[in-house]
């Protein structure tokens, strides 16, 4: 492994020289076209806060989304499960009553 690692210095600092030695018609070295543009325009940077701002209202809405459907679900389940402890108390109780209530 130890190999690797001087062998992509050596790649990254080959890359670098033949790109730094390149010479424009005038004499200048050749840039990047990226580091010639400049900054972006302010509209760039206001869709992405547009497109920040509208997944900042879709995730707001899928919580809310999801906040109702678990508060139904909880609610459902609450219910369903009261009533079936109710009613397996209820029968437990005639089960008992039926039992000793006999007379032997």
């Amino acid at each position: 492994m130890k190999p690797f690692l001087p062998f992509a210095v050596l790649v990254v600092l080959l890359v670098f020289l033949a790109g730094s030695k390149a010479q424009t018609p005038a004499g200048r070295p050749a840039l990047p076209p990226s580091l010639l543009e400049g900054p972006r325009p302010a509209r760039a940077s206001s869709g992405l806060a547009q497109s920040f701002e509208q997944f900042q209202k879709k995730v707001k809405e899928l919580t809310n989304t999801v906040m109702e459907k678990t508060k139904e679900v909880t609610l459902d389940f609450t219910t369903k499960t009261r009533n079936w402890f109710t009613e397996n108390i209820q029968k437990v109780k005639e089960k008992l009553e039926s039992t000793f209530s006999k007379k032997h």
